[in-house]
């Protein structure tokens, strides 16, 4: 099913592991000029991008950090989007403000087309979709919560 299928069928927040299928659907307009679909990535890819390379220090500082979002998540598990949203935008945000430039300078530290670089790459390149939950209460963190 090609993007243009799926912006025709879904209004909204399609929440997926695996954003390459979509990709192209986050860029689609409708002749309202409104996006049909906003692609959602998801913080399980990003956590199994890290965790096999767990014994360096810099994936190990990078679970931590993930864990940090989640146990945030944890908290709010089950409140309305609203409330979730409010807690995200004091809680989570500013970790997630620290946590991107702290990711751009480990890239600059290790070898950019392999392992641990090559993790770094894709948490960065996934970024806007990794950090579309802050803004919105309705969208999970990780596809993996919604489970």
């Amino acid at each position: 099913m090609g993007s243009h299928t799926i912006s025709a069928l879904v209004d909204g927040i399609l929440q997926v592991d695996g954003l390459r299928r979509l990709q192209g659907a986050d860029q689609e307009r409708r002749p309202s000029g409104t996006t049909g679909v906003l692609p959602r990535a998801c913080a399980a890819e990003v956590l199994g991008q890290f965790r096999s390379r767990r014994k360096s220090p810099i994936a190990a500082e990078t679970l931590q950090r993930i864990a940090m979002f989640y146990a945030i998540e944890d908290r709010i598990r089950g409140l309305p989007a609203t409330q979730r949203a409010a807690v995200r935008q004091s809680d989570t945000r500013r970790l997630i403000e620290d946590f991107k430039p702290w990711l751009e300078a480990r890239l600059l530290e290790v070898s950019k087309k392999f392992g641990l670089g090559k993790a770094i790459r894709y948490t960065l390149n996934h970024w806007d979709g990794l950090t579309r939950f802050i803004d919105d209460g309705r969208i999970r963190s990780s596809a993996a919560s919604s489970r």
